[in-house]
């Protein structure tokens, strides 16, 4: 299930800064790491949501950048801190897609992969399923931590209500 992500202030900065060296992790810092959650006050510029189970307990974050006043959604960021409650975490990756075109009303969605990153197919299946597509591949566009070259695919979903 979905919640604000402010509510998890304490619990993310642990969990990012357990991920930030961490090679399972290299998809989502990239070539550097921040080390700590910075949790936004508001959602003007940034949806800060964490994916949680019965207990509370943090699976995962999701976060979506806005570009005002545009109004649509320009970066999508997730991660998942539990490998072993994938598919709640996949769920609660849908339903905050949902969130955003249908209850938010933004019109489009854009965000990226790195290619070879496990999420890459759960995007996939997102694009599909929302009627986006893949707007295509820049080749050796990012470096990570393991100091290789990886291309990065980009999508987009528009809003049927556009």
């Amino acid at each position: 299930m979905l919640k604000p992500a402010i509510l998890f202030k304490r619990q993310l900065n642990r969990a990012i800064a357990e991920s930030a060296f961490d090679k399972r992790y290299k998809f989502y810092h990239l070539g550097y790491a921040d080390l700590q959650f910075k949790a936004e006050d508001s959602t003007w510029s940034k949806i800060q949501m964490c994916s949680v189970d019965k207990e509370n307990s943090l699976i995962g974050f999701m976060m979506a950048s806005i570009a005002r006043p545009e109004n649509f959604i320009k970066t999508f960021d997730i991660i998942n801190f539990c490998p072993d409650k994938k598919y709640t975490f996949g769920k609660d990756v849908f339903t905050f897609m949902d969130m955003l075109l249908n209850k938010m009303n933004f019109y489009k969605v854009c965000f990226s992969v790195v290619v070879g990153n496990p999420i890459e197919a759960t995007y996939d299946k997102l694009v599909k399923k929302y009627g986006g597509r893949v707007v295509g591949v820049f080749e050796k566009n990012t470096i990570l931590m393991d100091n290789k070259l990886y291309d990065v695919k980009f999508y987009e979903i528009m809003s049927c209500k556009v």
